[in-house]
């Protein structure tokens, strides 16, 4: 009785003609579970207390004093807004005496983990990735800021439209700003195959 070698039985077998025919498939997939898996640990990470970590939290301290002092000169020198600094994370406002408490939910530091997670793990050449992710995170940032700036006004102008513009008006900016930069890179920037 004569055997078939290995090699060519595994590739006429079933699972593998599943997996040749259904590449495409199989990859989407992947990338669907591992980016769900990276959110999840971020998730756990997140409840933890490993933003407590020196690293972690010296970072997300410095990234809510830039933006801190971003929102702040938009808001004063372009809006004309009275905003006084106060402590390390407050925007006040003398005018309808109202503050501000700026802390690592709404730094975008969340948000930036997240774009960075996703494009990192997203197919695409490594030399696109090198000045596309940075220049994401930038956008991100910037979005994060006008987030700021767009809750000073409501303070200054409008206090009862806070919780609607804090918790969903700019929940959908974020978001919507993510798919946008998705669809900039599937469409424009990936190549094609």
């Amino acid at each position: 009785m004569k055997q078939k070698p290995i090699a060519r039985s595994f590739k006429s077998s079933t699972i593998y003609m599943l997996f040749i025919r259904n590449r495409q498939w199989l990859h989407e997939a992947s990338l669907l579970v591992a980016v769900l898996l990276s959110l999840r640990l971020l998730f756990r990470i997140k409840h933890t207390g490993l933003f407590s970590w020196l690293p972690v939290q010296w970072f997300s301290d410095q990234l809510i004093l830039v933006m801190r002092n971003c929102s702040w000169f938009i808001d004063t020198y372009i809006f004309g807004l009275n905003v006084v600094c106060r402590k390390a994370f407050i925007l006040y406002f003398p005018d309808p005496n109202s503050s501000i408490l700026i802390y690592q939910g709404c730094s975008g530091y969340g948000e930036l983990v997240k774009t960075a997670l996703v494009f990192t793990i997203y197919p695409g050449s490594v030399k696109q990735k090198l000045w596309f992710i940075p220049a994401a995170l930038l956008f991100v940032f910037i979005i994060a800021v006008l987030r700021m700036v767009c809750l000073s006004l409501a303070v200054a102008y409008r206090p009862d439209l806070w919780n609607f513009v804090h918790t969903r008006l700019m929940t959908f900016m974020f978001y919507g700003a993510l798919f946008a930069l998705w669809v900039v890179y599937v469409e424009y920037v990936k190549p094609v195959r």
